[in-house]
């Protein structure tokens, strides 16, 4: 094959890969640029800080993709991995990796400049709603909500939203066929991120200390499960390392280490049935709908599953899916578990992360709060009922006894 028809075929897949690969570089530090920027004491603040940003950005693209063009050429020298990973072959030629170090700076300039548009557009929709507000205006809807989702700080929050946001928007580029896969990956794909996010957070923050007894002492019953899930997937990736094999993401590794956590959940439906609580146990139709929910989703779970298997999609989609698969999986095995917990401390209290987290969104409806308003009744309410259930426990004993 000469070196023009090699360069003729592969150049379109440099260049996507270039540029999406640019874009999503400059839209994260357009983001950080954004929220650093719109921390500053005042609106000239704020714009000397973007402009410094967006030009740390331009030159730390550049840097980068002189480094990813560099690597390329050393790739088609030496090592041939990254050509045959990216285009399905190993004829990696200056002339593509130029046009990867081209398209990756042109995509990070032009996410970097959306990144940094957006809080500048952010910024004067501020400036504006504070100088209505001072005349006694109505400020803007829409500016209070952006201003309230990103500030005060909340490391949760961020990183719940930035998951929720890449869940999205990838899920977004992936074709469905039929009504089932559109609701999947546009709906319940990126809900399953977040959650599965949100719980991980509330997680680490627990085992770190940073969180009440009542959680601590719960994610220490789900720590074992974690870090054994954690050791498989480090297991198989050094196995996939020293394979001598390409990695392809038809591997039905992550979304295997997902799927038995759906079925843990179905287990813990069934305990439901032997824990009383004040001398009850939960109703039977509820542990009817929960199990059909459990099941329903391992069934979908499993057509995912031979969908990638069979490689009738791309390989972007199927990782897509698995990272779908593993987030469900963790985020009903946590979910099903709090619930027996709480069943069995006969006790509902809320998490300290989930609490700081919607209160960090002033524009919020205060569901959160409403709900650990209830939950702080539904304790009062059960401590009367097993207080009632012990009176009439006692006065069953004592008529026993006098028949005797």
């Amino acid at each position: 094959m000469s070196l023009a028809s090699a360069t003729a075929d592969t150049w379109p897949h440099v260049a996507y890969s270039g540029f999406v690969l640019g874009v999503t570089i400059g839209i994260v530090c357009g983001a950080t640029i954004g929220l650093i920027a719109l921390a500053a004491p005042n609106v000239r603040a704020t714009a000397r800080q973007l402009a410094w940003g967006l030009l740390v950005t331009l030159m730390f693209s550049m840097v980068i993709s002189a480094l990813a063009g560099c690597y390329m050429l050393y790739d088609s020298r030496y090592t041939h991995t990254f050509g045959q990973r990216l285009f399905g072959r190993h004829d990696s030629y200056i002339p593509n990796a130029l046009k990867l170090a081209v398209t990756l700076y042109l995509g990070s300039v032009l996410g970097a400049l959306a990144g940094t548009i957006t809080a500048s557009i952010y910024m004067l929709g501020s400036t504006l709603n504070e100088a209505l507000s001072r005349n006694g205006g109505h400020t803007s809807p829409m500016g209070l909500t952006l201003r309230d989702l990103l500030l005060p700080f909340n490391l949760t929050k961020y990183i719940v939203v930035a998951v929720g946001l890449i869940g999205t928007i990838w899920g977004m580029c992936i074709p469905s066929d039929g009504l089932l896969l559109t609701t999947y990956t546009i709906c319940f794909g990126s809900v399953m991120w977040c959650v599965a996010a949100l719980y991980l957070c509330d997680c680490t923050m627990a085992l770190s200390g940073r969180s009440t007894p009542f959680w601590h002492k719960f994610y220490g019953t789900v720590r074992d499960d974690l870090a054994v899930c954690a050791m498989m997937a480090i297991t198989l990736t050094v196995l996939y390392y020293l394979s001598p094999d390409s990695y392809s993401w038809y591997n039905l590794d992550l979304g295997l280490l997902g799927a038995p956590f759906v079925l843990y959940s179905v287990l813990c439906v069934k305990d439901y049935g032997r824990i009383k609580v004040a001398g009850r146990v939960l109703p039977i139709r509820i542990r009817i709908a929960l199990s059909v929910i459990f099941i329903s989703l391992f069934v979908l779970t499993f057509g995912i599953l031979f969908r990638i298997q069979s490689k009738t999609i791309q390989q972007y989609e199927a990782l897509w899916y698995q990272i779908t698969i593993f987030c469900s999986g963790v985020a009903s095995f946590i979910g099903a578990r709090q619930i027996r917990f709480m069943l069995e401390e006969q006790k509902i209290e809320p998490s300290p992360v989930f609490r700081d987290l919607f209160a960090s969104i002033k524009s919020s409806p205060g569901l959160y709060a409403e709900a650990s308003r209830m939950a702080a009744v539904w304790n009062r309410h059960l401590k009367d009922e097993k207080t009632k259930l012990r009176i009439e426990q006692r006065r069953a004993q004592k008529r026993r006894r006098g028949k005797k």
